[in-house]
């Protein structure tokens, strides 16, 4: 596996998005090309790639340097890659601290997705709101 930064285009990321088996919880937001682009032109992403495929990703909003909080918009992994997604976090948390964040966010955990949950938690991440089945975490730096 190797690990990049801000390699996938668009259309790389909605493939690794539509072949990743993770709860649709995201409300309005459609999981498709136009917000791929978004993720793509405006999210720091750090990627996970096999054989020349997108296996995983790791999308954060790094632009807030006032509250100095990044913001993690997609977290996902092809099935038989799980376990990447923890080294993606940490390399996320790195970039993070290098750039002089002080936490990075995820507002978008869903509660029965008890790989992320754990995953977080194994990090340092602590619950900061629920709002039904969605939860907020924050790891802080």
């Amino acid at each position: 596996m190797d690990i990049r930064m801000n390699q996938a285009t668009p259309a790389e990321i909605l493939a690794l998005i539509e072949s990743v088996d993770f709860p649709e919880i995201r409300g309005s937001t459609p999981m498709d090309l136009a917000y791929t682009r978004k993720l793509h032109a405006l999210a720091t992403r750090i990627e996970a790639w096999h054989e020349g495929d997108l296996v995983g990703i790791i999308c954060a909003y790094t632009n807030d340097m006032e509250s100095r909080i990044a913001h993690v918009s997609l977290l996902g992994v092809k099935k038989e890659f799980r376990g990447c997604g923890a080294v993606l976090v940490r390399r996320m948390l790195v970039y993070c601290r290098k750039k002089g964040f002080k936490a990075l966010r995820a507002t978008d955990i869903d509660e029965q997705n008890v790989r992320a949950v754990a995953l977080y938690a194994k990090l340092g991440g602590k619950t900061m709101a629920r709002d039904g089945r969605r939860l907020a975490g924050q790891i802080n730096l």
